[in-house]
């Protein structure tokens, strides 16, 4: 069985109202299935923030459907930096943010991240932008 969940996340202005997406795919016979997506808001944020919360809730999903085995995808080379440990936190507020995503990392069996460029992540950033439009959490 192959997953993968692919995040986004975004604020307008930057710093404000922002929000954080992801969709779960599951690849059966060589073609992607989308099998949960869903998108948070958040009053005031910024796009790192955005970015976090879509990663944060997408993890989650994939919690509460029992997957072990993971490919993560992100167009974040910040997100994705700070989660392999290429690059140091520096800020208290991603801090945070970062130890919760450590925390939901143990219940995998097998987790791999990737960054991967703005344009193969176009899904997940027009759930983004629509959380973001319509400023409320949701999933499906």
């Amino acid at each position: 069985m192959s997953y993968t969940l692919r995040f986004d996340g975004g604020a307008n202005p930057n710093p404000g109202p922002c929000a954080g997406a992801y969709v779960v795919y599951y690849n059966e016979d060589n073609k992607d299935k989308v099998i949960a997506e869903g998108g948070k808001f958040i009053e005031m944020g910024t796009n790192n923030i955005g970015e976090y919360t879509g990663l944060i809730i997408g993890l989650e999903k994939c919690v509460e459907l029992g997957v072990k085995n993971l490919f993560v995808e992100g167009d974040s080379l910040l997100v994705i930096s700070h989660t392999t440990g290429k690059w140091k936190v520096k800020q208290d507020h991603l801090k945070v943010l970062q130890f919760h995503v450590k925390e939901l990392l143990k219940a995998f069996t097998t987790i791999e991240f990737r960054h991967i460029k703005r344009e193969y992540n176009g899904y997940a950033d027009s759930l983004s932008d629509k959380t973001l439009e319509k400023k409320t959490n949701w999933s499906n």
